[in-house]
C-alpha cells in the first residue's frame, strides 16, 4: 500500500475559525461496485446530508482534512446481517480524490484509517456478534492539495466486496435504517490558507 498517502492521525475540526467543512451522505447500496460522494448538483439537499452549494466549488479550494462516518454505529447479527462481513467491506475500502474527469487522482488512502471496525463480545451466545463502526473524526493529511477554481471533483469509496452489504429489505427488516457514509472535507478557500501558512511560517 505505498501508494496511498500519509495521514497523521489527529482531528483537525476546528483548528481554525476560518477552516470549512464539507460534507456528502450516501447509501452504501449491495453489490454497488462503487459509491459516488459530492456529486455535481447535490440531490435531495439537506442539512442532514449534505452541506455543498454545487461542484466545482466557488473559487479554488485547498483541502488537509478528510473524514467519514456513518448513520449506523452498531450492528448487531440478524437475519441478512453479518456485522464482521459488513465492517470488513468498509474497513478494507478504499478512498480515492480525482479530477479532470477521473483521469487526474489527488488522493488515495484505506477507509479503514477514516473508520474504525470494533467488534464486541455480547454474551456467552457465540451466534450474536456486535460490531462498531466508529469514525476517527476529520484527520489531517500530511500533505494538503488543492481544488483548483472552476475544477468538478470526484470522490468515490470502493468497499472491497459489496455483495456481503445486506439489501434495503434486509436492513429493513432487521430495524436498522441502510447503511449510509458520510464523507467531510476541510479545507480553506487557496488564498486564506497561503495566507495562514504564510503568517505561520514567520512566527
Amino acid at each position: 500500500m505505498s501508494d496511498f498517502n500519509a495521514i497523521t492521525y489527529n482531528n483537525v475540526a476546528g483548528e481554525t475559525l476560518a477552516a470549512k467543512t464539507l460534507y456528502d451522505t450516501q447509501a452504501l447500496p449491495q453489490n454497488a461496485k462503487s459509491v459516488s460522494f459530492f456529486p455535481t448538483q447535490p440531490t435531495n439537499r439537506t442539512a442532514t446530508l449534505n452541506n455543498y452549494g454545487s461542484n466545482p466549488l466557488t473559487g479554488a479550494f485547498t483541502v488537509f482534512g478528510l473524514g467519514f462516518e456513518t448513520n449506523t454505529v452498531v450492528i448487531k447479527t440478524a437475519a441478512g446481517i453479518d456485522p464482521i462481513k459488513i465492517g470488513n467491506a468498509i474497513r478494507d475500502g478504499v478512498v480515492e480524490f480525482k479530477t479532470e474527469d477521473g483521469t487526474r487522482t489527488l488522493f488515495t488512502a484505506p477507509l479503514g484509517q477514516f473508520l474504525a471496525v470494533e467488534q464486541v463480545a455480547l454474551s456467552a451466545d457465540a451466534a450474536i456478534v456486535v460490531v462498531h463502526l466508529r469514525s476517527n473524526g476529520i484527520l489531517r493529511l500530511q500533505q494538503p492539495f488543492q481544488i483548483a477554481q472552476g475544477m468538478a471533483f470526484e470522490m468515490y469509496v470502493t468497499p472491497v466486496d459489496t455483495s456481503v452489504l445486506p439489501s434495503d429489505a434486509q436492513w429493513a427488516a432487521a430495524n436498522y435504517p441502510t447503511l449510509k457514509l458520510r464523507a467531510m472535507i476541510q479545507g480553506l478557500d487557496s488564498a486564506e490558507y497561503a495566507r495562514q501558512e504564510a503568517a505561520a511560517a514567520s512566527r
